[in-house]
């Protein structure tokens, strides 16, 4: 008998030491469970913050990208335009050179023509001035003579 109460208290304490143990188990899992439910739902609610900061941030890079390439074609534009421009002006400034040089190019041709042809008048000017001198001179000493004769 003595050996059926020990048998019986080590039953008796090895029961009460498994409640102990169950209930400290049960204790540490509805622990845990508070633990990890408290957790799960601050990720989860951070995780929705996040996939609307995410959202709006697609937004706005959606209308800053749109922007930029509004921008980007207008300012291609513009500088189609100008290059454009540029390139009108220089053929306008092309032609107006050729018609101002071909204007030149007349014009020297007409004052060429015209410094030979005064050139030639000068020539035959002095030409005739000199032969008046010389029958100035000859009438001259013909008269001379004549007055001492």
């Amino acid at each position: 008998t003595k050996l059926r109460t020990e048998l019986e208290q080590i039953r008796e304490a090895t029961v009460s030491e498994i409640k102990a143990i169950e209930a400290e188990a049960k204790a540490q899992e509805e622990a845990d469970m508070n633990a990890f439910t408290s957790k799960e739902e601050a990720l989860r609610q951070e995780f929705e913050k996040l996939k609307v900061d995410l959202a709006q941030k697609k937004a706005e890079n959606k209308d800053s990208e749109e922007f930029l390439r509004k921008k980007k074609v207008k300012n291609e534009s513009e500088v189609e335009n100008w290059i454009s421009k540029y390139d009108q002006d220089m053929d306008e400034k092309d032609r107006e050179i050729t018609s101002l040089r071909a204007i030149y190019d007349e014009e020297r041709k007409e004052m060429m023509r015209l410094e030979e042809y005064f050139s030639k008048l000068m020539i035959e000017r002095e030409a005739q001035l000199a032969a008046e001198r010389v029958k100035a001179e000859a009438l001259a000493r013909e008269r001379a003579q004549q007055v001492t004769l």
